[in-house]
C-alpha cells in the first residue's frame, strides 16, 4: 500500500505524462498546447502541482484579483 506521498508523486507524474506532447510541449486542461519552459504555471506551491498555459493562468489570477476586497 502507498503512502501519501507516493500517491501524490504517482498521480502527479501520470498526469504530466498525460499532457506531454510528441514535441515536449504540453496540452492544458482548456486543450491549448504551450511550451512548459517558457509559459507553463503550476497554480500552486504544491510540488506535485501541474502547470497550466499563460492563458489559464492569466484568467485565475484575474478571477482572484477581481474577488479580493480593497
Amino acid at each position: 500500500m502507498q503512502d501519501i506521498v507516493e500517491y501524490f508523486e504517482d498521480s502527479a507524474e501520470a498526469f504530466y505524462y498525460e499532457m506531454l506532447q510528441p514535441d515536449g510541449k504540453l496540452k492544458c486542461r482548456c486543450g491549448r498546447i504551450f511550451d512548459p519552459e517558457k509559459e507553463g504555471v503550476p497554480l500552486s506551491i504544491n510540488p506535485y502541482a501541474v502547470p497550466v498555459c499563460g492563458e489559464c493562468y492569466n484568467y485565475i489570477i484575474d478571477v482572484i484579483n477581481k474577488g479580493e476586497k480593497r
